[in-house]
């Protein structure tokens, strides 16, 4: 089967806390502090100026011990029970967010748009890798998983899409081979059972309404057949249809278009 066009993980996924030595406490690590080694994070041997207490307390939080340096501090996060690490400046400076608290809003998220949240992305901040229903795991913008929350967008697995354009390719005597040369969205490039290469766009590989230009093999040169179809309506209203087509199927589920009120 084709790989096009699937997606392919080749970054890991990067977790938002560590596990503090000799403590076995998660601690949740600020954006930019992800890329320093675990180990660095000992516990520094300094008491805390009675003055930073109070900067923590009026800011939701309290100091539970100096960390890796003079500069950083473990915050206790009073909603959530979390610890981050920050640094003194951010503190005294700014109000600091609890990264604990912004990653339990990532996983509900995650989960009301059907997604397990597997960890940020190590290079771009706007993205978190996911695990899909499928088994899959894709790579998403927050900002599309909050869409997707709200029933405003749909997150498609890249893997099980090309498993169906595939499908629909072989169904039609056809193999899926990749995007289309002339990045048209809406084509896709396929190699016929003759060995002929075409652009053919989907929805016509969908309906089979093309020719390969090579041995002349499509729609228009196929033998057609006289076809009877029967429509029953929620009103038990009966209607049948007797036609004539080449492909009957395609008729009845691409042509006809069908309400979704018709019962069958």
């Amino acid at each position: 089967m084709t790989s096009f066009p699937t997606h392919s993980c080749a970054v890991q996924p990067v977790l938002p806390f560590i596990t503090l030595p000799n403590t076995n406490e998660s601690l949740f690590l600020p954006r930019r502090s992800r890329k320093i080694p675990p180990e660095a994070w000992q516990i520094f041997p300094t008491k805390t100026p009675t003055q930073w207490h109070g900067f923590a307390k009026d800011k939701g939080y309290e100091i539970v011990r100096r960390v890796r340096d003079k500069n950083h501090i473990v915050l206790e996060c009073n909603t959530c029970g979390g610890l981050t690490a920050h640094k003194v400046y951010t503190l005294r400076s700014a109000q600091p967010e609890c990264a604990a608290c912004h990653y339990d809003r990532i996983i509900e998220t995650a989960k009301a748009a059907g997604l397990i949240f597997l960890g940020y992305h190590p290079t771009n901040r706007h993205r978190g890798f996911y695990r899909a229903p499928c088994g899959h795991d894709l790579i998403r913008q927050f900002e599309f998983i909050e869409r997707c929350a709200k029933g405003e967008a749909i997150p498609r697995c890249e893997t099980c899409h090309a498993a169906k354009e595939q499908g629909e390719a072989e169904a039609r005597g056809w193999n899926l081979i990749g995007p289309d040369p002339q990045n048209d969205p809406n084509y896709r490039l396929y190699r016929h059972d003759c060995g002929h290469e075409q652009r053919v766009a989907r929805v016509n590989m969908q309906t089979g309404r093309f020719c390969c230009e090579q041995c002349g093999e499509g729609w228009s040169s196929a033998p057609s057949y006289i076809y009877a179809m029967r429509f029953v309506f929620p009103d038990k209203t009966q209607v049948v249809k007797l036609g004539f087509s080449r492909d009957p199927q395609s008729r009845l589920h691409h042509q006809l278009k069908r309400s979704t009120e018709a019962g069958s």
